[in-house]
């Protein structure tokens, strides 16, 4: 069976790595609030600062999380103002500073329902003989907003 080629390796490699922003940018997206940070500083891992920064700032760019091994290394280097720090994390630590992330912007998780909508707007538009790229950006579109 033939794989149907959606997006290209650039177009992939752009959609699943963490955007690259500019100093205002930076400054705008790993800006914590209060609440999150509040709840974070509590916490014994030196770490978890920084994580919940660039998982905040990241989602709110491109509405999606990003493992701590894509996160870029100027960007860690903004937050904390030193160049040669590397994160270390474990996977359940990780899951957990993702949850309050989620928690505060009030994230649903992905069920049926949701995939069921996905998936009757998918039928919709292939039915329709769109693009394949316009249909995986308007499933991605409507999945942000569900």
């Amino acid at each position: 069976m033939a794989r149907i080629e959606i997006l290209n390796l650039h177009e992939i490699k752009q959609f699943s790595n963490p955007p690259i922003l500019n100093h205002q940018e930076k400054e705008y997206f790993f800006r914590l609030p209060k609440l999150i940070y509040d709840k974070i500083v509590l916490f014994e891992d030196k770490n978890a600062i920084i994580i919940v920064t660039l998982l905040y700032g990241y989602f709110l760019k491109s509405n999606k999380f990003y493992y701590t091994a894509a996160f870029h290394d100027e960007d860690i280097s903004f937050i904390i103002k030193d160049q040669h720090f590397k994160i270390d994390c474990p996977e359940k630590t990780f899951y957990r500073y993702k949850q309050i992330v989620k928690q505060y912007l009030a994230i649903n998780n992905y069920t049926y329902e949701i995939e069921n909508i996905l998936q009757n707007e998918a039928n919709i538009l292939s039915s329709n003989f769109i693009h394949r790229k316009k249909i995986f950006y308007a499933l991605v579109d409507l999945s942000i907003k569900l």
